[in-house]
């Protein structure tokens, strides 16, 4: 009887010492899944921002507004993402400033061409005025009267 008293009694504190290690198993797990929780609200937060700063850049974007950069880093490998966003619109920035110095050369080369399309109409009306006055002039000197306008021609 003393013997299986023993046994019982070894038993139960066998059961007492697996409920505790149990019990911490369980405390250690519930431990880790809030941990894993927490872990997981903090990135859907930075991917949450990520988008909503993406968004408002592109929709700027759209709306032709240039100017804007986003400027808060984002976390991890997100960043990646604001780096390229902000690498591509300094490029189109860039094209546009081009575009721009070369319509206004554009533009500077047509008034140009304007300026001396209209400097050369009025050299040529004065050749041709100088020529017309120097025609009458030798017409009066070899005393060729013109045939328009003389009485009984």
């Amino acid at each position: 009887m003393a013997r299986a008293l023993g046994i019982f009694k070894e038993n139960a504190l066998s059961k007492v010492r697996i409920e505790a290690e149990s019990e911490e198993q369980r405390a250690q797990a519930d431990a880790e899944r809030m941990r894993n929780d927490t872990e997981k609200r903090a990135l859907d937060s930075q991917i949450d921002f990520a988008v909503s700063q993406l968004a408002a850049g592109l929709g700027r974007l759209a709306q032709g507004d240039l100017s804007q950069q986003i400027e808060t880093p984002f976390t991890g490998r997100l960043e990646q993402l604001r780096m390229d966003f902000n690498g591509s619109l300094i490029r189109l920035q860039d094209t546009l400033l081009q575009i721009r110095n070369n319509a206004l050369s554009i533009q500077r080369s047509g008034n140009d061409m304007h300026a001396s399309a209209d400097l050369l109409s009025k050299r040529t009306e004065a050749q041709a005025a100088s020529l017309e006055e120097t025609a009458a002039a030798v017409d009066e000197i070899t005393g060729h009267r013109p045939l328009v306008g003389r009485a009984g021609a």
